[in-house]
């Protein structure tokens, strides 16, 4: 088989069968077509500071921070490390909760808490991957957490003892 009817029989399997990976070659006067199924990102699943996947955030304490980051999954909770497109977008409800700081490249968030009052909250974190075939998936995955009262003295009161001899 010449090269270009290999490639002539690469392309229409690429297209009719795009979330495969197509290998032709002959082996011996034997034309030989394989397809190897290619992952398929289906969710986010997050992790901490640690790199240990989470699936509750642990509470902040006020004036600390934990730090988020995701990876994509396929539906059998296969990590893959499909194009990102853009930048992937974190928020909190509620708004005043907590405050995000994602890094530039969005990969990671850091979720603060400097109001020091308990409160529950949400980060949801939206992405865009880029599929083998071309085309766009858009994911994304929440996150709950707790941020814990601030319980630091706003005042010291200082009591008087009764007198005694030096």
């Amino acid at each position: 088989m010449t090269e270009s009817c290999k490639r002539l029989l690469f392309t229409i399997f690429e297209i009719l069968f795009d979330n495969f990976d197509i290998v032709i070659r002959s082996d011996g006067g034997e034309l030989i077509i394989q397809f190897r199924s290619r992952p398929i990102p289906d969710h986010l699943s997050f992790f901490d500071e640690n790199n240990k996947e989470i699936d509750h955030m642990d509470p902040i304490a006020a004036g600390k921070k934990r730090v988020l980051s995701f990876k994509v999954e396929t539906k059998n909770n296969t990590v893959i490390t499909p194009e990102i497109v853009g930048v992937p977008e974190w928020s909190v409800l509620p708004a005043d909760s907590v405050q995000l700081l994602p890094a530039p490249d969005g990969l990671t968030c850091d979720v603060a808490n400097i109001n020091g009052v308990a409160v529950d909250f949400t980060v949801t974190c939206k992405t865009t991957v880029k599929l083998a075939n071309g085309s766009t998936k858009d994911l994304s995955d929440d996150e709950t957490g707790s941020a814990l009262a601030d319980v630091s003295p706003d005042h010291i009161e200082v009591v008087a003892g009764p007198e005694v001899d030096l």
